[in-house]
């Protein structure tokens, strides 16, 4: 039996792989009505029905996933030889933009089992205030806020629900609460970061007569330094405040919480997305992600 043709295998693996229709189109930068029509040229070449129609509900059939899955293998293959054909011979770094509190509260602690898993690959982190844009040398950016994806990188989610609230080392809050701890500022981290200062964060979850000026203000590289010594009290998210509560070197003096809909997010440029070392690189982030959220702060 020939081949299928190309582009009908191609329209299918990524339906298979999103389980949207929209969402095919959108990364083969077609219409959904296009994506459908190769379906079902295929359906009709291979004489199998590969997608179960229900409405506007489409369900991949028991041949259907068999192909799916043979075919994801077969196009990563493909993706992974056309790759070793453009690998540059001096063993070019893995370039990741990053926030410094991100990268020493959360990604440090864990890259030596991301270096265990790909000990040839090289990554060299790049702090993110001194990046405003992603260039072309930079294959992976790990940004706060919320992003879509646009005509340069795919941008994805990593973290879950996340909420912001007040940390202090044991016995630096006098208390109760908040009360007599030194506040200290962060310093406007400016770009897509929407961050409330400690007035805001007061102010949204009703809270009132705690010194929120006169606390001196850091860097976000300091301020977790300063946090951890005992210097006062900080502002941060759940997902950085995590591995220090559970280990008891942070502690939350007050039960107060702002819930936000940011989040950590990952863009990859759309040049490089199907490199190996991008690709595992990626795909352990969210593994570490997943794994991080089961634990409870």
């Amino acid at each position: 039996m020939q081949m299928p043709p190309l582009n009908a295998l191609r329209a299918f693996q990524v339906f298979a792989q999103h389980g949207s229709m929209a969402a095919a189109a959108a990364e083969l930068a077609v219409s959904g009505s296009a994506v459908s029509h190769q379906i079902r040229n295929l359906e009709e070449y291979l004489g199998l029905p590969l997608v179960r129609r229900n409405g506007r509900q489409m369900q991949l059939t028991e041949d259907g996933r068999a192909l799916a899955g043979g075919l994801s293998e077969g196009f990563s293959h493909i993706a992974d030889a056309v790759d070793r054909l453009h690998r540059p011979l001096d063993g070019q770094a893995l370039r990741i933009v990053l926030p410094p509190i991100f990268a020493t509260a959360w990604l440090f602690p864990r890259m030596e089992r991301f270096s265990a898993l790909r000990p040839e690959t090289r990554i060299v982190l790049v702090d993110s205030r001194e990046r405003v844009d992603v260039s072309a040398r930079d294959e992976i950016v790990i940004d706060w806020g919320s992003y879509e994806d646009d005509s340069d990188s795919f941008a994805e989610r990593l973290s879950g629900a996340e909420e912001i609230f007040p940390v202090c080392a044991p016995r630096s809050c006098p208390g109760p609460g908040l009360s007599g701890a030194t506040l200290l500022n962060r310093e406007d981290p400016g770009n897509s970061w929407n961050w409330p200062d400690w007035r805001a964060f007061m102010e949204a979850v009703g809270l009132c007569g705690a010194d929120t000026v006169s606390g001196p203000t850091l860097t976000a590289r300091l301020l977790l330094s300063a946090v951890r010594q005992g210097k006062g009290a900080i502002l941060l998210n759940s997902t950085i405040a995590r591995g220090d509560l559970n280990d008891g070197r942070l502690v939350r003096p007050i039960p107060q919480c702002l819930a936000t809909e940011d989040g950590y997010w990952i863009r990859t440029r759309r040049s490089v997305r199907r490199k190996p070392e991008v690709r595992a690189f990626v795909s352990w982030l969210k593994e570490e992600f997943a794994r991080d959220s089961g634990q409870v702060a």
